[in-house]
């Protein structure tokens, strides 16, 4: 017999029309993210900002370090970050650690009261190294003035995570993973892509003191009233 959700669809039949309308959010977003760094760009505000250019310095020796290093010991800290996601949203979210992960090159698994979407697909969203970094730089200027090359570093090192982030969450995309067939695979992926551009976003607007926060969210919603505006005048063409 066929598992159905309270509302009486089947599950499936809910994922993928969750995913559908996360569809236009994910291409309003990601239209706005380019429309601000091209704007910027022509500008000269982008990159022009030793932050950006630390950044993709992160980058460049993530990519580097992916392709010389790929071993046991990688995938173990990827692990490693994955289940600790999974703990840390289970707590967020009011459930209770059952057995704490066990973490192995291979694979790792954590036991919980609960879980839910969000506790689930967390770690695929959730930079876990990206945020310690933060933690840390945050926590030591509060202490000391780490200085101009502090922030270089910082910025670098943000950016070495993310692409960190970035590249074992796409390799564990095209796994099985249970994780994704919980939730259905094409929402999961819709959202896991939504979740990341607007992750990268806020680190861009972080790095590029040229883009404005409030000019980004502005232009997202003008974006919106477009498309809304298109879908009116086509809804009242074809009719």
């Amino acid at each position: 017999m066929e598992r159905r959700h309270a509302t009486g669809m089947p599950p499936a039949w809910l994922s993928i029309g969750s995913g559908l309308l996360l569809v236009p959010v994910l291409w309003i977003t990601l239209w706005t993210f380019g429309q601000t760094v091209a704007a910027a760009t022509v500008r000269g505000e982008f990159w022009s900002s030793p932050p950006v250019w630390w950044f993709h310095v992160g980058l460049l020796l993530w990519t580097i370090t992916f392709a010389g290093l790929r071993g046991p010991a990688l995938s173990w800290l990827y692990v490693f970050a994955h289940e600790w996601t999974h703990v840390i949203f289970t707590i967020l979210c009011g459930g209770r650690i059952l057995a704490w992960p066990e973490v192995t090159s291979r694979g790792g698994h954590v036991l919980a009261s609960k879980t839910n979407h969000l506790i689930s697909l967390s770690p695929y969203v959730f930079p876990f190294y990206s945020v310690l970094v933060a933690g840390v730089f945050f926590g030591l200027g509060a202490l000391v003035d780490l200085g101009t090359a502090g922030e270089w570093i910082f910025y670098a090192a943000l950016g070495y995570t993310w692409g960190f982030h970035v590249i074992f969450t796409a390799c564990m995309l095209w796994e099985a993973q249970s994780d994704l067939a919980r939730n259905g695979r094409f929402f999961s992926l819709v959202w896991i892509v939504l979740v990341n551009v607007l992750v990268l976003a806020a680190l861009v607007l972080l790095a590029s003191p040229g883009i404005e926060p409030w000019a980004f969210v502005a232009q997202w919603w003008r974006n919106v009233l477009s498309v809304r505006n298109w879908a009116e005048d086509t809804l009242s063409l074809a009719s």
